[in-house]
């Protein structure tokens, strides 16, 4: 089963809107080069019929052209409605496999958008970061695919923006923000995995490693997700937060 939106099922229903730009463009394209060519090959004994053909020529192409450049920005076709629709259900924003397991060690693979925390045997472990405002590496990904950077958040070409270079759903930025999760591999993991939003650790990114100092502190006491959560919320940041704990 696949999640559909309500906006993308509109889209099956009328077809991508950018259609009826590209069909008024191809239009007043046609009727802008018939109006030349009968500039160019015929001959006007009245020069307002002459203006007339004038103005239809260069208000066409003016106008077609915008179209086309409209309909280039905005056109969403069934195939990419349809591919954005699977990568749902193929693409998971959190995935934890345990792939070995002993008396002394538990090794994971982590396929995650979201910032991981973990503690293993060679010491605390912190995932990477998402965010466009700290990770250039992810900024630079966006804006190679289309994305405008703007005030700290990618772009799209209407100012629709997300602070984060992956996330799943947001369909204004399509393929600007990638739905592809990091994978990375955890070995020997002693007390726990922690994945959450980064409204959990540090939702202004200036006090990063002492936020996320207090949340394992927080752990090592006994807290269960739903405490990490509610300790975000106190700090009245107005980010969302979410968090999943694994404790091994």
């Amino acid at each position: 089963m696949y999640e559909i939106k309500d906006t993308e099922l509109e889209i099956f229903r009328r077809g991508s809107p950018a259609d009826l730009q590209l069909n008024f463009a191809i239009f007043l394209l046609s009727l802008a080069f018939t109006a030349i060519v009968a500039l160019y090959t015929a001959k006007f004994t009245n020069e307002n019929v002459h203006t007339t053909f004038i103005v239809v020529a260069v208000a066409g192409i003016l106008m077609g052209l915008y179209l086309i450049i409209s309909w280039l920005r905005n056109r969403t076709s069934l195939t990419t409605v349809c591919d954005r629709i699977r990568e749902r259900i193929k693409e998971p924003e959190l995935i934890i496999r345990q792939t070995e397991t002993s008396s002394s060690r538990t090794t994971v693979s982590v396929e995650s958008i979201n910032p991981a925390v973990a503690d293993t045997e060679i010491g605390r472990f912190i995932g990477p970061d998402h965010n466009v405002r700290s990770n250039e590496k992810e900024r630079s990904a966006a804006q190679s695919r289309g994305g405008t950077y703007s005030g700290g958040y990618i772009c799209n070409h209407w100012g629709n923006g997300l602070r984060m270079g992956r996330a799943l759903g947001d369909h204004e930025l399509g393929r600007i923000v990638t739905k592809n999760p990091e994978m990375f591999v955890l070995k020997g993991i002693k007390n726990f995995l922690l994945i959450a939003t980064d409204g959990v650790f540090d939702p202004g990114h200036s006090n990063t490693d002492n936020n996320i100092a207090a949340v394992v502190d927080l752990i090592n006491q006994g807290a269960d997700a739903q405490a990490i959560v509610d300790r975000a919320i106190k700090l009245d940041t107005g980010d969302n937060a979410s968090a999943i704990l694994v404790k091994f």
